[in-house]
């Protein structure tokens, strides 16, 4: 392949570091609500830098450039093929609905997204596609886990400055904790996918896990967002039978007698249980403490003269456990249900257009049933179904429903197969698809691809089939045969990529 400025050692570290950070970016406005200037977010800012150095590039050198691009998409993108072409299918068709789509404003809002996010993709498969040490997958997921380092250190500060936070017995520093917690809770799974990918000794991980989960769980438990807590708990455990799996795996590999290898693997189960034990008291003690420490702000709060407009809510527990959370999810539902079944023929077959999941709501009819349901008036277009199969049954019909379930089911599909590979990666994707896929379920107001964890996943499956392809060798295992693939001409494709790295293990 012939080279071009992305191959120049400075220009490929600039112009990966700042497609790294705007993922990094793009995953915490989710839940922070990052803001640099009005109309840009600090994640479209990023993606304007990247793309000026990719133009830059493109001019100096179009020829080779165009040919970069089409082996960066025939490498990375092959084994996702089919699912790819699927969301071209998505893309295309949602645009063909704009000419019956009511409210252009809404479905430009979606559209405007995925365009940014397929442009983010194209940027990030040409990063995949040149060789550097180290592998990929591991840079990605720090990444990805630097929003739960950052943001949750932070907002215990907050707290304990300010003496309060967004509500006085929720932390959160947003509004919608929901967000909030979901950002927390995929970060944080990431940052328990760099531990068990990276750090072998079981000693240590150990050690790294209970300091994890004691302030990452209680801090995302104490979000009181409900769904975030439900699947805090069931991700925990899945942690668990994971590293009882992890455990078996490494022990029994060691070459000592079988009675040795069995008293080993008793111990190392004793141990992980002795970890999960002191991790749980901890996580007990931070949150008895902070509402201890809520409680005695309350009573401040409640006395000060300036504590008007300051939300002061139930504690923790009230909140999570109210039988009556999820009516008003199952009122929307049942709504957006009966406007479906109210289409046309043609319409239940092509939806309503891509702002049809608001529309519904705005309806007279619809809208008066809605303020009753919530005890107060609401504005046009704020309300949607909260659950992304039904947006799609909306706005696209049977064809993108269809198109959708497909989807996710040759994801799922593609997990198997890397699971193949590395079960290590598959699982924790897998995890880290579940926290998704949950909060698609009754939260979504642009649908499936309109969320932007979505694309990150995306780009997870496609960096960790880039790691299993590559091969990993030490420095002093190279022969003089070495290839530089940078270095190849267009008809020299080799098959095996090989990765330069200092470090034992990969």
């Amino acid at each position: 392949m012939k080279r071009t400025i992305l191959d120049n050692d400075k220009y490929y570290y600039l112009f990966s570091s700042i497609l790294l950070i705007t993922i990094s970016l793009l995953i915490s406005e989710l839940g922070v609500g990052l803001k640099i200037l009005d109309e840009y977010s600090s994640f479209k800012i990023g993606i304007i830098l990247a793309s000026a150095i990719f133009l830059l590039a493109f001019i100096i050198n179009p020829i080779n450039m165009s040919k970069n691009i089409f082996y960066a998409a025939r490498n990375q993108l092959k084994e996702i093929g089919f699912l790819f072409i699927l969301i071209i299918l998505y893309v295309i068709f949602g645009i063909l609905s704009f000419y019956y789509t009511k409210n252009m404003e809404i479905a430009i809002i979606k559209y405007e997204n995925i365009a940014y996010m397929l442009l983010l993709l194209f940027l990030y498969l040409l990063y995949l596609n040149r060789e550097s040490v180290g592998d990929k997958l591991n840079t990605l997921l720090k990444f990805l886990s630097l929003p739960s380092i950052v943001i949750i250190p932070y907002t215990w500060i907050y707290l304990l400055i300010f003496k309060r936070t967004y509500y006085s017995r929720r932390l959160s520093l947003l509004r919608d904790y929901n967000d909030f917690g979901v950002l927390l809770l995929f970060s944080f799974v990431a940052l328990v996918f760099l531990i068990f990918r990276n750090i072998k000794n079981l000693h240590v991980r150990n050690v790294l896990l209970i300091f994890t989960i004691i302030v990452g769980a209680s801090t995302i438990y104490l979000i009181a967002s409900r769904r975030s807590s439900l699947l805090l708990g069931v991700i925990v455990i899945m942690f668990l039978l994971y590293a009882i799996y992890d455990n078996f795996k490494k022990i029994f590999k060691e070459n000592i007698k079988k009675s040795k290898l069995v008293f080993k693997y008793i111990l190392s189960l004793l141990l992980l249980f002795l970890t999960v034990a002191i991790a749980y008291v901890g996580s007990v003690f931070v949150t008895y403490s902070y509402n201890y420490l809520t409680t005695e702000m309350v009573v401040e709060l409640t006395e000060n003269k300036d504590s008007q407009g300051i939300r002061v809510n139930r504690d923790v527990e009230e909140i999570l456990y109210d039988e009556k959370a999820f009516d008003k999810r199952e009122f929307l539902w049942g709504m957006a249900i009966d406007s479906y079944m109210e289409y046309p023929m043609v319409n239940k077959i092509i939806g309503g257009g891509a702002s049809a999941q608001v529309d519904i709501y705005n309806e007279p009819e619809n809208k008066l049933l809605r303020d009753k349901e919530y005890g107060q008036i609401t504005s046009d277009n704020t309300s949607h179904p909260h659950n992304f199969l039904l947006t799609e049954l909306l706005t696209g019909g049977a064809v993108l429903l269809l198109l959708t379930i497909v989807s996710l089911i040759v994801f799922l599909k593609l997990l198997f197969n890397l699971g193949k590979k590395s079960l290590t990666d598959a699982f924790f994707i897998f995890l880290m698809s579940l926290v998704i896929l949950a909060d698609l379920f009754v939260d979504s107001r642009y649908g499936f691809l309109g969320n932007s964890y979505v694309w990150v996943l995306l780009i997870l499956l496609i960096t960790a089939f880039n790691s299993s392809r590559v091969k990993i060798v030490k420095k002093d295992e190279i022969s003089n045969d070495y290839i530089d693939n940078s270095k190849l001409d267009d008809e020299d494709l080799i098959k095996e990529d090989k990765i330069i790295v200092d470090d034992e293990e990969p």
